[in-house]
């Protein structure tokens, strides 16, 4: 078990990342969400509708689509849920990457790797939209660790998901394969 008062320094660092990602959230909160989050929405909706409400696109990958729709089916779905869904995602993935570094290497590389993330302009623009980068490679990531220690399900099922949010991170599969080979 992780004993929180050894990782201070990161926790504030996610906590400074958190807040700064829900001022961005909020100052947004009344604008229309970006086109791809929409098409994901609306192909949550069409796939828990069964194709009565929203669209479907054939080329872009479904884990997201169907993490939105059946929130929307449960009725807890508003817009900037979306937002909201995409910051939380971006902070469980910054602190996996943290927690994996810390058990390859130490704290401090932890520590420093976690803090060259949350401060690049692709993490802090782009966290609370809900896209499929962040969490496509957060799930590759995690996989090749798991590949490296040798847990080929955990890899597999990881790249697999990984796969599913987003296609390209099937390279990750390749990878983990040559890993575990």
């Amino acid at each position: 078990m992780v004993e929180l008062k050894n990782h201070r320094n990161f926790l504030s660092a996610l906590t400074v990342f958190t807040a700064a990602q829900l001022a961005i959230v909020l100052l947004r909160w009344d604008k229309p969400l970006i086109w791809d989050s929409s098409v994901y929405v609306g192909m949550g909706k069409n796939l828990f509708s069964l194709g009565k409400i929203g669209f479907w696109e054939s080329f872009r990958p479904p884990a997201l689509p169907v993490l939105i729709g059946s929130i929307w089916k449960t009725g807890l779905f508003f817009p900037n849920l979306a937002r909201l869904l995409g910051t939380a995602i971006s902070i469980l993935g910054a602190a996996t990457i943290y927690r994996i570094v810390d058990i390859e290497f130490d704290r401090e590389v932890a520590l420093y790797t976690a803090l060259i993330l949350m401060s690049t302009m692709v993490y802090i623009r782009w966290s609370h939209y809900l896209l499929t980068g962040i969490p496509a490679a957060v799930l590759a990531f995690v996989s090749l660790h798991y590949a490296k220690h040798g847990k080929p399900i955990k890899s597999g099922i990881l790249v697999a998901a990984a796969f599913l949010t987003r296609f390209p991170a099937a390279i990750a599969g390749t990878a983990a394969g040559l890993t575990l080979f």
